[in-house]
Formats: C-alpha cells, structure tokens, sequence
C-alpha cells in the first residue's frame, strides 16, 4: 500500500563500507572449459603444490628431479613463479564439477623473439586421469598459447614410457622430432626422452 504524502517516512540511511562487497564463488580462473578452468597459482594450495611435488611417483612421469622438497623451498618456488616474469606462465589446473585443484599446466622459455615457448602439464591427482582432463587443458594451453601470445612453436619433452601423455598429445596435433637416446632412467634402466612440437598452422589445420 502506497504511503499518504502527510505519513512521516522513517529513511534509512545507507551504509556506507569501506570494504566492496565480493562474493567467492569458486577459484580465480583465466580459462574456462568443460571439464577443467585454469588459474593463476594460490598461496592457499601451497600445501598441495609440496604435496604434488614430493610425490615421486608422479615425478617419475615429469621432467623433474628426485628429491624431498621443503615448505621453504615451495614457498620459493612459488614467490619464482607467481610473478610471472614473461618467460614462464604456471597455471593451476581446476576440476570444474568439483572444484578441485588437480594438477598443473605451464609454458616455460616463452621467447617473444623466435615465438616459442615449451609445454609442460601434470595432472597429479590420478582419480582425474584418463578422463580427457589432461587433453582439454592441453588444448586450452595451446589456444592460449597461439591466439593470445602469437607463438609459432610449443615443444615438450616426454618420457617413451609415459604413453598415456604421448597418446594425449598425439590427439591435440603434437608430432615426434627427436628422441635423446638413454637420458632418463627407469627403475635402474635407461630409457629415452622424447621430443614433440607442434606449430601454429598444424594447430590450426587439426582444429
């Protein structure tokens, strides 16, 4: 019911906070896809990345050394990384029906001059593999990396017995160009290392 002209009318003053009003609903993401969104790192997941990192079992797939990693030194990595310096983008790769973090996707040696860069990407938690996660965030880091940076060259390097990888970046347009003879070993054995690139136009012919 309308209010008389001579009803007194009771106003209430706005509030006024010096604090906007955000609503959080979900993690921060710069890419948005079906099944995962990338994000910036977190200083929240920290715990997680030494997690991820010390597990020596997914290190076996990676690129990257056996050895225990500290808070300090993830707190390093992470102050390294987060600054984005322009030769080394890090994402933190989302689930999106969960919300929950489950790996990460980097390009790494980004040169502006030569338009290349290096692929890198992990999914860690293994109840997300196999699952085309792994493929669509590749896909988006490659969309990425040729719509957004310009880049003409993204190479990567794989283990030959991680063939789940190989398969998913065979399916994205990755092709082999060399193979290091014996530069990784595998439970006591050597084992090769794999060279694949793909550049702007196969991308863009396979997609």
């Amino acid at each position: 019911m309308a209010l008389r002209s001579d009803q007194p009318q009771h106003l209430t003053e706005p509030r006024i906070t010096s604090q906007p009003l955000l609503v959080q609903d979900g993690p921060v993401l710069n890419m948005r896809g079906a099944q995962v969104g990338l994000g910036p790192l977190s200083p929240e997941l920290m715990p997680l990345y030494q997690q991820w990192l010390n597990d020596f079992e997914l290190l076996s797939l990676l690129d990257r050394r056996f050895r225990p990693l500290t808070a300090d030194w993830i707190r390093t990595w992470y102050d390294r990384q987060s600054r984005a310096s322009g030769d080394s983008l890090v994402f933190t790769i989302w689930d999106m029906a969960s919300r929950t973090a489950i790996g990460n996707a980097a390009l790494q040696n980004i040169d502006s001059r030569s338009r290349t860069a290096e692929f890198g990407i992990f999914i860690a938690e293994s109840s997300y593999r196999g699952k085309g996660r792994g493929t669509e965030a590749t896909r988006m880091m490659l969309d990425f990396a040729f719509d957004t940076l310009t880049l003409e060259n993204i190479m990567l390097r794989v283990y030959d017995h991680n063939t789940q990888a190989i398969a998913v970046y065979e399916r994205v347009g990755f092709k082999v160009i060399g193979r290091r003879r014996g530069a990784n070993r595998r439970h006591g054995r050597p084992s090769d290392v794999i060279l694949m690139d793909i550049t702007r136009n196969d991308y863009c012919v396979d997609d």
